[in-house]
């Protein structure tokens, strides 16, 4: 009787290390599950606000393509005043020569 009351002891004893040893490795393995779920949320933020820089630098960029084609616009409109002055010199230069 006594070898099997040590030997259930043992056997009871290990089962007990083991449960340790098995707890610490889920302890450890949910702390470092925990850790990249924290990073996993760090970078979905960062991801957003990127995309939020994104839609600013589109609406940026439709803005500036909008003030180039004011621009354009007023240089062409600036030429042809140009070249009206031009023509209207061309006309007195005549007009004068012709005198």
């Amino acid at each position: 009787d006594r070898v099997l009351l040590v030997l259930t002891t043992v056997l009871s004893l290990e089962a007990i290390y083991l449960a340790i040893f098995i707890q610490m490795s889920v302890n450890q393995s949910a702390t470092r599950l925990a850790q990249v779920e924290h990073n996993v949320v760090g970078i979905a933020e960062d991801v957003d606000e990127i995309a939020e820089d994104l839609d600013e630098i589109q609406e940026d960029v439709e803005e500036i393509q909008a003030d180039v084609e004011h621009i354009e616009k007023d240089i062409d409109e600036m030429q042809e005043d140009v070249e009206n002055i031009q023509e209207e010199n061309s006309t007195k230069e005549e007009r004068y020569k012709n005198k």
